[in-house]
């Protein structure tokens, strides 16, 4: 993190004043209702710079529908129009049935329900999802999600979860990483 100081603020820790000179134009311009930036700033370094310096050689992986990335903790998996129509395609429902059985509103958006009692994915059935073919996008790009690509220590946190995530499995390339990565997007 890199520390961002008035003039003010760095004469109130007890650092001398820079020597007097031209004046200088401000770095940022100035924000409507703000007096002065923030003090600190946070500097990051985006997953697709990132990405370059440690999976450019692929990563191994092969889904073996084994259903661990459906089950566990609570969260979200948002489903878009398109998804919720294959979904009930696939199912034979109305789609307003589909709704009432397994979505729920979250704001403007829509997730599918879960097992209240054990966080799992309501079309996760004895260990496999029951919707496979039409799952959405977000379960469609796992296990490439930027929190598993973020650096190697993350990938490793991954394949404890993941079997599928493993030495022996096929070699993914790089650009269809970050193809399947991307199709949640």
């Amino acid at each position: 993190m890199v520390a961002v100081r008035s003039a003010a603020a760095r004469a109130a820790h007890g650092h001398a004043a820079p020597a007097a000179g031209p004046a200088r134009p401000p770095r940022f311009p100035a924000l409507p209702g703000r007096h002065e930036w923030p003090r600190k700033t946070r500097i990051t370094i985006s997953i697709e710079e990132d990405a370059a310096r440690w999976y450019a050689a692929g990563l191994r992986f092969e889904c073996t529908q084994c259903g661990r990335c459906c089950s566990g903790a609570a969260g979200y998996v948002w489903v878009t129009s398109a998804e919720i129509s294959a979904l009930a395609a696939l199912l034979e429902l109305p789609l307003d049935e589909l709704g009432r059985r397994y979505l729920r509103r979250v704001g403007t958006r829509h997730a599918l329900l879960e097992n209240q009692a054990t966080g799992d994915c309501v079309f996760l059935s004895d260990g496999r999802c029951s919707v496979y073919q039409a799952r959405p996008a977000q379960c469609r790009s796992y296990p490439w999600w930027p929190a598993n690509l973020t650096d190697r220590a993350a990938w490793g946190r991954a394949a404890t979860e993941c079997e599928g995530i493993d030495e022996d499995a096929p070699l993914v390339a790089f650009d269809e990483i970050e193809r399947r990565r991307t199709s949640s997007e």
